[in-house]
């Protein structure tokens, strides 16, 4: 996830970003140059911008990227139903659909990976690079640093909403029947071949965490 933060006038911030994080690269990957001119307009009509690059680990990236498409299958939402879903799992998935979400996190992060990196070279703002996993584990330090980043305070009912959000960083895969057809190895195979600035490697430590 790619945050966009102008800060207005502390402790203020305008933020531009979103949910569905996997869309927009998607998008950027089809034609970087749209994703520069926004990026150029925004430059021009708002105050400087800093921006959050927040990744997570590719475990569970794949496999929610299954559970949703299973739940598209089987007229389930992946919301508003995660307790029907959860009854079914471990969820039967394709081959295919394993191979579609495998492409499609390649695909978004060797994007968001080259956007992110040109950045700062093109005097386009301060990146700030974050963890999910630090956040989850380590949410104050966190939230300190990221205040820190933006010149704004952290307050502490934000740091104990924060912390009451997030989630366990390390989920999902459990949630998933592996079979021969559905190798549990396949992700480690893509963490392995994905370019080594991605900065990737160390998830392998964590499989089946």
């Amino acid at each position: 996830m790619l945050l966009c933060l102008n800060v207005l006038a502390p402790p203020c911030a305008q933020v531009i970003g979103g949910k569905k994080v996997g869309r927009p690269w998607r998008r950027h990957a089809a034609n970087p140059n749209v994703s520069w001119q926004i990026i150029r307009q925004m430059n021009r009509t708002l105050p400087p911008a800093k921006w959050l690059y927040l990744t997570r680990d590719p475990y569970s990236q794949v496999c929610t990227c299954m559970i949703r498409r299973y739940c598209k299958q089987h007229g389930l939402d992946y919301y508003d139903d995660r307790a029907a879903w959860l009854r079914l799992s471990p969820l039967n998935v394709s081959a295919d659909v394993l191979q579609l979400c495998l492409d499609d996190f390649e695909l978004v992060a060797i994007s968001a990976a080259e956007l992110v990196r040109a950045l700062p070279a093109a005097r386009f703002g301060q990146v700030l690079n974050l963890r999910y996993e630090h956040l989850c584990d380590h949410t104050e330090e966190t939230l300190l640093s990221i205040c820190s980043f933006l010149g704004i305070q952290c307050g502490e009912k934000y740091v104990a909403a924060i912390r009451n959000f997030v989630h366990s960083p390390h989920q999902y895969w459990q949630y998933i029947r592996w079979t021969e057809e559905v190798p549990f190895d396949s992700i480690a195979n893509l963490i392995r071949r994905l370019p080594a600035h991605l900065d990737l490697e160390h998830y392998l430590d964590l499989q089946r965490r």
